[in-house]
């Protein structure tokens, strides 16, 4: 090979390594920004993940307390019964008592 063709399969060969360079550049440039928007979506998945958890401990509080009201409300229903029970009880005895004086 003369030197000429030396020199042109060298140019060739820098012109083709510069384009691979640019490419991988390009490559490179790209992972940062999938990488980038992977990170804003798994904090964004974090988040949403606490969000629920906060929401599921929330609505199980919520729960409790519609229980806990269930049953005050139960023994305060069986105490209102107990109540009227013996008033009425009271009030028979009473009218008993008026009819016999």
């Amino acid at each position: 090979q003369t030197l000429l063709e030396k020199e042109q399969v060298q140019v060739h060969s820098e012109h083709r390594l510069q384009s691979k360079i640019a490419e991988n550049l390009h490559l490179a440039q790209t992972l940062r920004e999938t990488q980038a928007e992977r990170d804003t979506a798994n904090s964004s998945l974090k988040k949403s993940q606490d969000d629920v958890a906060r929401l599921e401990q929330e609505l199980k509080a919520a729960k409790e307390h519609v229980d806990d009201l269930k049953q005050k409300l139960s023994q305060e229903t069986q105490s209102r019964h107990a109540l009227v029970q013996s008033t009425l009880q009271l009030t028979n005895k009473f009218e008993s008592r008026l009819v016999a004086a």
